[in-house]
């Protein structure tokens, strides 16, 4: 398996081009970049981002030999819902996802991570069911692209459970909407060694992190460093190979250690995701 990290996260504030000579210094293979709604445009991407933006960071993946396979964004957050009730708050998110399909189309990457929310002022099953209609709605615009999407389980309780991201992704129906499965967005109330064994065939690309539980299940705990949490790495990256994923598996752990520099950090996680993906074996 290839190693990724987010870009963002080996300089932060840095460029473009500091955040892919970096990533070859230490030796990843590949960075998933970001996109917001707006921002500094030397080192993340955003709905303004144009065809210039889109050149230059192909000319990096050529000068520094580090792929970008993905596109991620922290935009839905504070967006409307796919499934709203209300065409103005879904349009706020079709606007994410189509500039993400936009620029990983244009920069050659093969999926984008996407958050899909409920919406407070729709009943539950009927945001549901109307994320599941549009997304089916976007079929021929999402395969005109050729781009896959990634559907994450994050904490927003759109996914519970994996039988929850079966639901939803057997009824949209289509070969590249699948899961962007977090290893350790689960940890606090599940075993991601469930999800991989259900979901293995849907996962289009992975993010690492590990979770600390208080004491057990829904007791609360903290995101940490890799291996110093309830992530059975040695577990679950056999899993997810004998589900059929070889793919990039990307990290997302800032630092979080005051005794330690940056520099300290990123090559600390490299070491990490490298003993991680030699598991997957």
């Amino acid at each position: 398996m290839k190693i990724a990290t987010g870009a963002a996260g080996l300089i932060p504030g840095g460029t473009f081009e500091e955040q892919f000579a970096k990533a070859r210094e230490v030796g990843f293979d590949c960075v998933e970049l970001w996109l917001w709604a707006n921002g500094d445009t030397n080192g993340t991407l955003t709905l303004d981002s144009t065809e210039e933006d889109y050149a230059k960071i192909r000319s990096l993946i050529k000068e520094y030999g580090i792929g970008v396979e993905s596109i991620a964004s922290g935009a839905y957050w504070s967006a409307g819902a796919f499934g709203s009730s209300d065409p103005a708050k879904s349009a706020e998110a079709v606007k994410i996802l189509r500039k993400q399909l936009e620029a990983a189309k244009a920069i050659g990457a093969d999926t984008i991570l996407v958050v899909t929310n409920l919406d407070p002022d729709t009943e539950y099953m009927d945001s549901i069911e109307l994320t599941i209609k549009l997304f089916r709605d976007m079929r021929e615009e999402i395969e005109g692209t050729g781009v896959s999407i990634g559907l994450e389980n994050v904490w927003n309780r759109f996914f519970m459970s994996p039988l929850d991201v079966i639901y939803v992704l057997e009824k949209i129906d289509n070969p590249l909407v699948g899961l962007y499965f977090d290893i350790g967005n689960m940890v606090a109330f599940s075993e991601p060694e469930y999800w991989i064994t259900t979901l293995g065939k849907y996962i289009k690309k992975v993010h690492i992190k590990d979770f600390k539980r208080t004491s057990g299940y829904n007791s609360g705990g903290t995101f940490c460093g890799l291996f110093e949490g309830d992530v059975d790495f040695e577990k679950c990256m056999p899993l997810l190979k004998k589900a059929g994923y070889d793919g990039v598996i990307t990290a997302e752990v800032g630092k979080t250690d005051p005794d330690i520099t940056q520099e300290e950090h990123v090559e600390k996680l490299y070491k990490a995701m490298r003993k991680i993906a030699n598991m997957a074996k």
